[in-house]
C-alpha cells in the first residue's frame, strides 16, 4: 500500500487508533504523545506494502511506546532513594550537607526540559556517549554538546540562587 495511503488511513482512524492506545497504555496523554511519534516516523518512513493498514500502525504505536518505556526506565533517576543511603564514614553534619545537595539536585532536575535531562543523565550518570545520544534523539552531536552546556549552567546556576 502506498505511502499516502497509509497516512490516510492515520488520518481517517486516529481516534480509532487513539482510544486503542489509551486502552493498551492506561491514558489518553501517552495515547497522543506516542501517536505523535508514530506520525513523524510515518513521515520520515519510506513507503511500504501492507494488507492490513490499520493493524499496521496499531502495531507500529505499541512497538513506539515500547521503546519509549525502555528508554525512560533507562534515565529515571531515583534521587529520593539517594536522599536515604547512608554512609558509615559520614558523620550527622556532613550527611545532612549530602542530603541538601541531593535535594537541590532533585530540584534543578526537575526544572530542566525533559530532553536536556535525559540528555544530562544519559551522559553523566550512564556514561551514554554524545554520538549514541545524537543518534537516539535524532540531532547532531554538536546539539549533544549545547544541550550538556545549557543543562550544567542552569544547574550552576540553580545553585547559586539557593
Amino acid at each position: 500500500m502506498p505511502e499516502k495511503t497509509i497516512k490516510n488511513v492515520y488520518l481517517n482512524n486516529y481516534s480509532e487508533l487513539r482510544n486503542r492506545l489509551r486502552a493498551h497504555l492506561g491514558s489518553y496523554h501517552q495515547a497522543d504523545d506516542i501517536l505523535h511519534d508514530t506520525w513523524i516516523q510515518l513521515q520520515q518512513a519510506k513507503p511500504v506494502t501492507v494488507t492490513r493498514p490499520l493493524a499496521y500502525l496499531f502495531r507500529m504505536a505499541k512497538n513506539i511506546s515500547i521503546s519509549e518505556f525502555r528508554r525512560q526506565a533507562i534515565f529515571d533517576v531515583d534521587t529520593e532513594a539517594l536522599l536515604h543511603f547512608t554512609d558509615d564514614a559520614l558523620g550527622p553534619e556532613e550527611h545532612s550537607f549530602v542530603a541538601d545537595e541531593i535535594k537541590q539536585l532533585n530540584r534543578a532536575l526537575d526544572n530542566l526540559p525533559s530532553r536536556r535531562r535525559e540528555i544530562l543523565v544519559a551522559h553523566r550518570l550512564y556514561g551514554v556517549s554524545k554520538q549514541e545520544l545524537a543518534e537516539r534523539f535524532g540531532v547532531s552531536t554538536r546539539t549533544i554538546e549545547k544541550e550538556l552546556k545549557s543543562a550544567l549552567e542552569f544547574a550552576v546556576s540553580s545553585k547559586a540562587t539557593t
